[in-house]
Parts: C-alpha cells; sequence; structure tokens
C-alpha cells in the first residue's frame, strides 16, 4: 500500500491490525500470568507451559511489527512525525523485553533512526543506525531488503551530516541489494539511487549521477522519477 502512496488505505488496515494484535497479546498476557502464579518452577517450565509463553511472545512481535509499520506509514506523509515516535517508542518497549527475539529490534531502531533523521536529530539518528547495523550484521538470517534498508538509513544520516565519503558505499551496497531484491525498476530501487544520486552530486560527480539516473535497463532507456530520500524503503 505504501508505495502506492494509498496513505489514508494503509493506516485504516494497520490500525485495525494493532486493535487486533493488541487484543491478542492482552490475551495471552493473562493466561501466562495465570500459569505463573499458580505453577511450580518445573511446572511452569514443562513444555505445554512453554508454549503457551512462546505463543505470547509471537504475539508480541506480530504487535511491534504492526506498531512500526503504522509509524513508517505516518513517516511516509512527513506531517505526523511525532505520533510515529510515539509508536516506534511502544514497539520499542516491546522488543526490549527479556523473552522477544533480540533480532527484531532492529526494524525498530531502522524506523527511529528515521524519526529522528527527518527531526534534525542527525547523532541520535546515526546512533541509531548504527546500533541496527550491528545486530543485522550478527544475524546472516536477515534478508536483502532488511539489510538494504539498513544501510540506506545510515547513508542518508551521513549525507545529511556532509559525510558523503562514508555515504557513498553505503548507497552503493543498499542499491545493488535491493536490485538483487526486486529488480532495477522497482520503485524501493528508485529511491536508494535517487539518495546515491544527489550524494554524487554533492561530490560533484555529475556525469555519475545522470549516468545513473537515466540508464539503459534490456535495451530500454529508464528515467529515475523519485524526488526524495525519505520514503520507506
Amino acid at each position: 500500500m505504501l508505495r502506492l502512496n494509498r496513505f489514508t488505505e494503509a493506516e485504516t488496515f494497520l490500525k485495525e491490525a494493532i486493535a487486533l494484535d493488541e487484543a491478542n497479546v492482552a490475551e495471552k498476557s493473562i493466561l501466562v500470568k495465570r500459569l505463573m502464579d499458580y505453577s511450580t518452577l518445573a511446572q511452569f517450565t514443562s513444555p505445554a507451559k512453554m508454549d503457551t509463553l512462546a505463543n505470547l511472545k509471537w504475539a508480541e512481535v506480530n504487535l511491534q511489527d504492526s506498531y512500526t509499520e503504522l509509524a513508517d506509514c505516518l513517516l511516509s506523509q512527513k506531517t505526523r512525525i511525532k505520533e510515529a515516535e510515539s509508536l516506534i517508542k511502544k514497539a520499542m518497549t516491546i522488543v526490549n523485553k527479556e523473552f522477544v527475539i533480540p533480532a527484531y529490534q532492529y526494524q525498530s531502531l531502522i524506523s527511529l533512526s528515521r524519526c529522528y533523521r527527518l527531526q534534525g536529530r542527525l547523532k541520535e539518528a546515526e546512533q541509531l543506525s548504527k546500533r541496527a547495523a550491528a545486530i543485522i550484521g550478527q544475524d546472516p538470517g536477515i534478508g536483502k531488503s532488511d539489510r538494504a534498508s539498513s544501510d540506506y538509513e545510515l547513508a542518508s544520516c551521513y549525507f545529511e551530516e556532509g559525510r558523503l565519503g562514508e555515504a557513498e558505499p553505503l548507497y552503493k551496497r543498499a542499491l545493488a541489494l535491493m536490485e538483487e531484491e526486486h529488480g532495477w525498476t522497482d520503485p524501493t530501487c528508485d529511491l536508494v539511487r535517487q539518495g546515491l544520486a544527489q550524494c554524487y552530486k554533492s561530490e560533484g560527480k555529475s556525469a555519475e549521477a545522470e549516468l545513473l539516473l537515466h540508464a539503459r535497463v534490456g535495451g530500454k532507456q529508464y528515467t529515475s522519477t523519485s524526488t526524495s530520500t525519505s520514503t520507506k524503503l
């Protein structure tokens, strides 16, 4: 939905998802509390009881995803940044819980970095992006799109700080990952291409920028159309 800029529809859908996820978490939290209140440690660690705890964990993960997705929707509109920040912090509260898989932190870290970057809080954004990159670097199972999103966000922080030499290789790597995952003409590739082109222009590499934005793909002329480096990957 976000790729089509159908923000109102996406927001409605995600709010409904959050309501369902919150109800699911509340229900499973009650079950876990009852087990903790009325079970001995040996009983609580039995396979059936551990399944109940695992169900709560995954319900929390789904809720965190929904909070983050709605926050990204709001950030893409660029006028509701504070609302987005509140949702991301709710997501962070969930992923910081002891029994939630730590790797899930990177999604919320990238979104919160973007939120801070859009507010001009570049140093805070940079630190969050680096934390996300560190988590991703330790997990080879994380997909190319998420790796590209992490690279793109850190590159954007560096670019806005004027650290062009550090931004360029990250934009390049993000673009390569996105092209492998989605193909050259995908809107997310177009977005990263625009970021790299802006970086080239700021470095005085106008020819490289123009070549990047007006490339030939499969014998056909392709012109990049994105105009912002702030849209979610």
